[in-house]
C-alpha cells in the first residue's frame, strides 16, 4: 500500500471516530484554516481539505483516495489518474491531474471532466467560492479557469464523457482579490505612461484597482531604504486576459519586471513628479513680425544642454539669445551664452556660471557714447519646484565691461501642470543684448514617460521687440539712434531626452 493509501485510511478512521474533526465548530476556524480564517492546504500531504457548514450532506461517507481509485462508502470509482491536488467541496470530490479535473458527485458517483487552461497547483476557497491556483501563477474561480477542450495527459483515462458545467452555479469573482491574496503577474509591455499586464477580468482585476510595479529582483527593503522608487499605478482598462495601468511622468517601469495588486495609493504626481537623471537637449525659436514705425522681422532663439547626474548635481550649457533683426533699419545679430553648474534637488535648483553676452546700449557709464561689444558675464540660476511639475525658474546675469559691473539679462519661466502630459508655460526674457520677449506656451509630452527617449513639444504665442543702436553724427556731434522692430511672436520649443 502506497503513502496515499495509508493517509487515506488514516483519514477515514479519523473521520469515523471523530466526525467533528472534519467540520469547524461554531465560532472556531476549520482544521487547516490559515491566518485569515480561510481554509488552507494540508502541508503534510500536499492536498487541500475544504470544510463547509454542516448540511444534509454530512451523512455522506468521507471519500478515500487510493492512487487513481476513489472509495466512497462501498463504491469504488476509477479516476483514470492519480490526482496531483484534490479537494472536497459542496458534496463533490475534485481531483486535478495536470490541467484535467475529475469532478465526482459523492452521492450519486457521477463523474464529470473539466479541462482548465493550465495545470493545477492547488484548490482554495475565497469568500465562499472555490478557486484554483494554476502553474502560470494565476489564481481564478474554477469556472473562469476553464480553457478549451483538448487532449488529456498521457495517463490512462476513463471513457470520454461530454463536458458539462457544474450543477451548482458559480458566483462571479469578487470585485478585487487583493484584499486576501495579492495577485502577482508579469508585465507584457511598457508604452509611454501605459503598462500592459498579463492578467485581466479572468484573474479578478477591475478598473480602479491599484497595482505596484516592481523591477526584477526588487525587494521591499530596497524601497524602504530609498534605493528604489516605489511605483504604484491605477488600472484604467481591463480585458479578458490583459489590463492597462497608467503611471506618472518620470516613473520608471522595467518591462522585465512584475506587478502585484496593492492597497497603496498611486505614486504619480503632477505637482512634484520624480527627478529624472540624464541628458536633456532643448531648442526653441520664435519669429517676430515688426510693425509700426519700423517694418522688419526678427528671430530670437535659445538652446540648452543639461546633464543631471544620479546624485543631486547638474551641468548646463546655455545659449540665450541667438538671433538677428532685419528690415527698413540696419541689420544686427544677437548672442549670449554661459556655462554653469549647481545643486539639483527634486524640488529646487541653484547654479552659478560664467559666460559671454553681446551688449548694445547707450550711456553705459553715464556718458553720451554708444556702448556695443562682447562682455563677460556672471550667471545665476534658481528653480523652485520640480522640473516636470509646478515650478518657477529664473536665470540672471551681470556684465563686466571696462571694469564696471552692470545688469546684463534675465530669463523667467513659470510652469503649471494641466494634465498628466501637459503643462502651461509663461516665460519671457530680455536685457542689454538687444531683445525682449514674452509668450504663453503649452508644453506637451509627445513621446515617452519623461525618461530616456522622451520628447516634449511647446508651441507658443506672444510678443517682443529687437533693437540696435546706430551712431549718427551731425555738426553738433555724434550720438546713438535706436532702431527697433516690435510686434507679435510665434514660436515653438522642442526638448529631447536621449
Amino acid at each position: 500500500m502506497n503513502a496515499r493509501a495509508i493517509w487515506g485510511t488514516v483519514f477515514t478512521l479519523a473521520a469515523l471516530l471523530a466526525p467533528s474533526a472534519l467540520r469547524a465548530q461554531p465560532g472556531e476556524p476549520a482544521a487547516g484554516a490559515d491566518a485569515r480564517g480561510e481554509e488552507g492546504p494540508d502541508e503534510g500531504r500536499g492536498e487541500t481539505v475544504v470544510t463547509e457548514p454542516a448540511t444534509e450532506e454530512a451523512a455522506l461517507p468521507p471519500p478515500v483516495l487510493d492512487g487513481s481509485t476513489l472509495q466512497v462508502g462501498a463504491r469504488s470509482i476509477d479516476l483514470g489518474c492519480a490526482p496531483d491536488a484534490w479537494t472536497v467541496w459542496s458534496g463533490r470530490f475534485l481531483g486535478a491531474c495536470g490541467a484535467a479535473v475529475r469532478v465526482v458527485e459523492l452521492r450519486s458517483g457521477a463523474v464529470q471532466r473539466l479541462r482548465l487552461r493550465a495545470p493545477v497547483r492547488d484548490f482554495f476557497v475565497r469568500r465562499g467560492q472555490l478557486w484554483v491556483e494554476l502553474e502560470d501563477e494565476l489564481a481564478a474561480p474554477l469556472e473562469r479557469a476553464r480553457g478549451p477542450l483538448g487532449p488529456e495527459s498521457a495517463q490512462p483515462a476513463p471513457a470520454p464523457e461530454p463536458e458539462e458545467p457544474l450543477d451548482a452555479p458559480v458566483p462571479p469573482p469578487p470585485a478585487s482579490a487583493r484584499a486576501e491574496v495579492p495577485l502577482e503577474v508579469a508585465i507584457v509591455s511598457v508604452d509611454d505612461l501605459n503598462v500592459i499586464l498579463d492578467a485581466g477580468e479572468e484573474s479578478g482585476l477591475r478598473v480602479g484597482d491599484r497595482v505596484e510595479l516592481l523591477a526584477p529582483g526588487a525587494s521591499e527593503e530596497e524601497v524602504v531604504r530609498g534605493e528604489r522608487e516605489r511605483v504604484v499605478g491605477e488600472v484604467l482598462a481591463v480585458g479578458g486576459t490583459q489590463a492597462r495601468v497608467q503611471v506618472g511622468v518620470g516613473e520608471e517601469v522595467d518591462p522585465a519586471g512584475r506587478a502585484r495588486t496593492t492597497d497603496l495609493d498611486p505614486t504619480a504626481s503632477r505637482v512634484a513628479p520624480p527627478r529624472v537623471a540624464g541628458l536633456s537637449l532643448t531648442f526653441g525659436a520664435r519669429g517676430l513680425l515688426g510693425v509700426g514705425d519700423s517694418t522688419g522681422v526678427g528671430i530670437v532663439a535659445d538652446a540648452e544642454l543639461t546633464y543631471r547626474f544620479r546624485g543631486p548635481w547638474f551641468l548646463r550649457a546655455l545659449v540665450d539669445p541667438l538671433g538677428f533683426g532685419a528690415g527698413q533699419g540696419p541689420e544686427f545679430g544677437l548672442f549670449g551664452g554661459s556655462l554653469f553648474a549647481g545643486y539639483d534637488h527634486p524640488l529646487f535648483e541653484v547654479g552659478v556660471g560664467l559666460g559671454l553676452l553681446r551688449v548694445d546700449y547707450e550711456n553705459f557709464d553715464g556718458g553720451d557714447e554708444l556702448r556695443r561689444g562682447i562682455a563677460t558675464t556672471f550667471t545665476q540660476s534658481v528653480r523652485f519646484g520640480a522640473v516636470d511639475g509646478l515650478h518657477l525658474q529664473v536665470f540672471n546675469s551681470f556684465a563686466f565691461v571696462e571694469g564696471d559691473t552692470e545688469y546684463g539679462a534675465t530669463r523667467v519661466q513659470l510652469q503649471i501642470p494641466m494634465g498628466p502630459t501637459s503643462w502651461l508655460l509663461f516665460r519671457g526674457a530680455g536685457g542689454r543684448y538687444g531683445a525682449g520677449w514674452g509668450e504663453l506656451g503649452l508644453r506637451l509630452l509627445a513621446h515617452g514617460n519623461g525618461g530616456s527617449g522622451s520628447l516634449f513639444v511647446t508651441p507658443a504665442i506672444g510678443g517682443g521687440v529687437v533693437w540696435t543702436h546706430a551712431e549718427r553724427c551731425t555738426d553738433f556731434g555724434c550720438f546713438g539712434s535706436r532702431q527697433s522692430y516690435a510686434g507679435p511672436t510665434l514660436g515653438v520649443s522642442v526638448e529631447y531626452r536621449p
